[in-house]
């Protein structure tokens, strides 16, 4: 993942040939994310044997690229000596909580070094429950002037805890990265001082005290671009000045839910499948590969995370379709695995969704080539300036579904990023608040077409200035699409302005794109994407039958179902091999290929 991953996973002789005398087997490109918030219903007491004894045995079993191990969870309390972090004490809140007599860090440390197994350090960082009672002025304040439990990004928190901490980890264990959580997710607007002065010296503006007020919006803004600036940029330039790269990430940050553009030296994307649909979850890991570097999503193997008992584990069934997700997103796969109070890591516990992962392994591969790119030609503009002031997806996310169910390849990215991608077809779901004013004229100046849903009683000026200055320069025509707006440039750029995009109009608009690969007939539960470059396509095709996107994270299953026989169209003739968890399937040559029934998920590759 990011500056440690492989450019591709191992492939199947690495598994079935015989090891040479004193070989090491290769690693999985897998990840381990060790949880061990802190237990508050008995006793927290590791045996350091124990605990030795069950990270060498799942490190050798498992063979992980990498683990993620805690020093700080959502309690805050530090599971190493640190002079930063709070210690691990009894109190009112945790009072069966004693600390360690290990440094658990540094046994983690020991056994990755031998096993030559990256370790990134988790970190909860805006959310430190164990700071609540000593240093109240970190923490968030709502409206109605009661304090939250996470902390505010503006606060002094971050140069007096938060950097000194991870600074103090880095010197003392040599780190390979960082998984910062409870962080993102926490971020929202807060009327503790350290925000409210700063958003009155930076606009000018009376702090608002009610929504209905005309500074509530810039406050709501305000809140997210300090976040961006100013507290991940102090991270930014926190790691960017270590002597070596480290891969760190923010849980969930700089994907869909947070379009800014990352920052320079960030690491790896992390998605939690567990708190999302499946097919959000395509979407969320879709966008984040723009990123130069990897993106993972995790799995918890439960269905409660994060300390909550009791567990209940997912079927073999289960975690096969979950782990699609990730195959079909050529995206590397974390697994939550819990650590008992003693030490313990129950290994049988990981066993069926290591079983899952070497059977895509073996039977179809689970990344395509490094050198192929996504083959779409329209893409899905997560406009910025909407996106990080209102929080809301509603309209990318159904835009996106609808043409994952139609069988449409597309990408999806933001207003900078736009233009770099080699697309066609552009849809703005939603875009009030225009970031680059220049953008969509110069689509259009280059032949490309665009769908631009804008609600022009809320656009803001800029917005307004650039929707005034495309009616007085094109020439209106007629389009087929209902209460829309086409406008047409001299070099046969074409804009489609509505209120609101709906299934019927984006399918009209999507019909004029001349794709790679398109599929008659395809179930709407089967998500598609394909990968080419001048020599060879692969298609991944991933069964969502079991609810669709709006499959929850606490539902658990036990059977699969095959998805039928189906159709895909090539523009040229190709000779292709399906390949399925039951083996390959060679197909005869031509454009129209007729795949055999598959379960979860089939790969198709194909030499152009």
């Amino acid at each position: 993942m990011g500056r440690l991953a492989k450019t591709a996973f191992v492939a199947l002789a690495v598994f079935a040939a015989p090891l040479a005398p004193g070989a090491q087997p290769a690693k999985r490109d897998v990840v381990l994310l060790i949880d061990n918030h802190i237990f508050t219903h008995k006793p927290f007491k590791f045996d350091e044997a124990v605990l030795r004894q069950s990270i060498r045995a799942m490190l050798e079993h498992v063979r992980p690229e990498r683990v993620v191990v805690f020093a700080v969870g959502h309690d805050g309390h530090a599971q190493y000596p640190s002079k930063f972090f709070p210690e691990q004490k009894a109190s009112p809140g945790f009072p069966l909580l004693q600390r360690p007599t290990q440094d658990l860090l540094q046994i983690w440390r020991e056994e990755t070094t031998r096993t030559r197994t990256g370790m990134i350090v988790y970190v909860s960082t805006l959310r430190n429950d164990a700071l609540q009672d000593s240093h109240p002025e970190y923490f968030r304040i709502f409206g109605n002037g009661v304090r939250a439990t996470v902390i505010d990004h503006n606060s002094a928190y971050a140069d007096e805890v938060l950097l000194p901490g991870l600074q103090e980890i880095i010197d003392r264990y040599n780190p390979d990265g960082f998984f910062l959580d409870g962080d993102y997710w926490t971020a929202h607007e807060s009327w503790n001082p350290a925000s409210t002065a700063g958003f009155v010296k930076e606009t000018g503006l009376p702090v608002p005290t009610d929504y209905p007020q005309a500074s509530y919006p810039p406050f709501v803004k305000y809140t997210y671009d300090s976040y961006r600036r100013d507290y991940v940029g102090k991270l930014e330039a926190f790691f960017d000045r270590q002597k070596r790269p480290l891969n760190w990430s923010i849980n969930a940050a700089f994907t869909v839910r947070d379009p800014s553009p990352e920052p320079a030296n960030y690491g790896t994307v992390a998605v939690d499948l567990p708190f999302f649909a499946l097919g959000e979850a395509y979407i969320e890991s879709l966008f984040s590969q723009r990123l130069k570097g990897g993106a993972e999503i995790v799995y918890p193997l439960f269905a409660q995370s994060e300390g909550a008992a009791p567990y209940q584990y997912k079927s073999k069934a289960q975690l096969k379709q979950e782990l699609a997700v990730a195959v079909v997103n050529r995206s590397l796969v974390s697994f939550y695995l819990p650590l008992g109070y003693d030490g313990t890591i129950a290994l049988d516990r990981i066993q069926p969704a290591i079983e899952v992962y070497d059977e895509f392994e073996n039977h179809i591969g689970t990344q395509a080539r490094p050198d192929q790119k996504l083959l779409a030609k329209i893409a899905i503009v997560n406009p910025n300036g909407d996106a990080i002031a209102t929080r809301r997806f509603e309209e990318l996310r159904k835009a996106s579904l609808h043409l994952y169910e139609t069988g449409v390849v597309h990408a999806i990215t933001t207003e900078t990023l736009a233009s770099s991608g080699g697309y066609t077809h552009f849809v703005f779901p939603r875009m009030n608040h225009a970031e680059r004013p220049d953008l969509i004229p110069s689509l259009l100046k280059g032949g490309q077409r665009v769908l631009w849903a804008v609600n022009e009683r809320a656009a803001d000026e800029k917005t307004e200035a650039i929707i005034a200055a495309l009616r007085s320069s094109l020439r209106e025509v007629k389009a087929d699409c209902a209460d829309c707006e086409a406008l047409r440039d001299s070099s046969g750029g074409e804009i489609w302005l509505v209120p609101a995009i709906d299934n019927a109009t984006l399918d009209k608009f999507a019909s004029t794109i001349d794709p790679a690969v398109t599929f008659p007939g395809k179930p709407e539960y089967v998500y598609a994407l394909a990968y080419g470059d001048a020599l060879k396509e692969t298609i991944y095709l991933s069964s969502v039958a079991w609810g669709g996107y709006a499959f929850g994270r606490h539902t658990l299953f036990e059977d699969l179902e095959p998805t039928p026989s189906m159709s895909v169209r090539l523009k040229a003739p190709a000779t292709c091999v399906q390949r399925t968890m039951g083996g390959d399937i060679k197909l005869p040559r031509g454009r129209e290929l007729t795949l055999q029934p598959f379960d979860t998920i089939t790969k198709v590759e194909c030499d152009l």
